[in-house]
């Protein structure tokens, strides 16, 4: 009889337990969510007119540290986008490419301007500034997308009336006498400047200058310099080397311009060729921990590490193309938050990575009892309540097996005990 008593106590707690959790599960409710906004958000504006509006984030009280989307114009020309200061461009917009990729150093709970965005009326439709795939991301984690649109009324321009000029009076036209005739002695040009020296190929425009009487030129990274094919525009009669004729700029070249009066102007010509663009991280790794994944898109590295590591004291190992990484390879970094890393190229540019450690999920094992009710407890708001009468059921039907089963084993003894005389 003992044993039948602890076996219904440990039934009413578990499932008094479960009850609880469900309970506390289903009462959470949402918070209000975090968006993007252009101010003004109502305006009216006259065709041919321009207008700065601003882009902020309206925050309901999340860590954001990452905004990501994409600006759309329409029936307005764009005319300049400018990023607040304190912020990182890891992809700064333009009027020609809108898109942005926005780091907030140290994260932000507090609403926030994040650029200007100047633009012009086109004509006296409804014109708009809104947004694409916006992902305002937190610490790894996305937490919103929403985001409210600026829309403007357009009216046609009113022309000013014409300002009517008076009319000059007309004086009477003087009495010219006619000049002698003077024959002009014949003139012999002496011109002999280079005016344009330009490499067709490659798009590239050579800077004259005729005070020291010498040209310029920087050609892309990787030029083949031993046979280049300029054009050149004189003054002159003639120009040697001649325009279209291939020269090894290896050392500078000296050109001489021929006037028609033959005298002469040499220009010393120098080409160098651009330094190595590159700046990418190849490879970025935690050694015998885990390997990135490199979104070379948005230029975003996630490294998941196993579960149970402990991410405030991480040694990275990476690989660029470039001359130069920050923080450098090697170097401890706490990866509790994002981090990000900078790509020097030759030619001094640079390129900003996001990079995350995530920590793998402990494995669970799911045949258990109680597994079976954490995976109960996980299902969504709309399905939980139909868990509950499942699982009751399922807990009733076990209970009452086992007291069935207790109660014949409590017979079965009771028939084998010996009468007492």
């Amino acid at each position: 009889m003992k044993n039948m008593k602890n076996i219904k106590m440990k039934i009413v707690l578990l499932t008094t337990v479960f009850l609880l959790s469900v309970a506390g599960f289903a009462g959470t409710a949402d918070a209000a969510s975090t968006f993007l906004y252009v101010s003004p958000i109502n305006v009216n504006k006259t065709a041919g007119s321009v207008f700065n509006a601003s882009v902020g984030l309206n925050n309901a009280g999340d860590k954001v540290c990452v905004i990501e989307g994409t600006l759309v114009f329409n029936n307005l020309t764009c005319q300049g986008i400018t990023l607040s200061s304190g912020l990182q461009a890891i992809s700064s917009p333009s009027c020609s490419s809108p898109y942005f990729l926005i780091g907030i150093p140290n994260c932000t709970v507090s609403d926030r301007t994040l650029m200007t965005v100047s633009v012009k009326t086109e004509n006296t439709k409804p014109s708009s500034i809104n947004f694409k795939n916006i992902d305002i991301i937190g610490e790894g984690a996305s937490i919103s997308n929403a985001a409210v649109a600026g829309n403007y009324n357009v009216a046609p321009a009113v022309k000013p009336a014409p300002v009517v000029k008076p009319t000059p009076a007309v004086k009477p036209a003087p009495v010219v006498k006619p000049t002698p005739v003077v024959k002009p002695a014949p003139v012999v040009n002496s011109a002999k400047a280079i005016t344009s020296f330009d490499f067709a190929a490659y798009a590239v425009v050579g800077a004259i200058n005729e005070d020291t009487k010498t040209i310029v030129a920087t050609l892309p990274y990787g030029t083949d310099v031993t046979a280049l094919v300029p054009m050149i525009t004189t003054t002159g009669k003639s120009v040697s080397p001649a325009s279209g004729a291939a020269q090894d700029f290896t050392d500078p070249v000296a050109y001489t311009v021929t006037a028609e009066d033959k005298s002469t102007q040499t220009y010393t010509v120098a080409i160098t060729v651009a330094a190595n663009p590159a700046k990418a991280i190849n490879d970025f790794s935690f050694n015998g921990l885990g390997a990135g994944v490199i979104n070379e898109t948005n230029h975003v590295i996630t490294v998941t590490v196993p579960f149970g590591t402990k991410v405030n004291a991480l040694t990275p190992t990476i690989v660029i193309n470039g001359v130069a990484v920050s923080p450098a390879s090697g170097m401890t970094q706490d990866f509790t938050h994002s981090v990000i890393y900078t790509v020097t190229a030759a030619d001094d540019t640079t390129q900003a990575y996001t990079v995350t450690a995530t920590i793998a999920a402990k494995k669970v094992a799911k045949s258990s009892l109680l597994g079976s009710m954490a995976n109960v407890l996980s299902l969504g708001t709309g399905k939980v309540w139909l868990a509950v009468i499942v699982t009751l059921i399922i807990l009733g039907v076990i209970g009452y097996f086992i007291l069935k089963g207790n109660k014949k084993k409590v017979k079965k003894e009771v028939k084998q005990e010996p009468l007492i005389k």
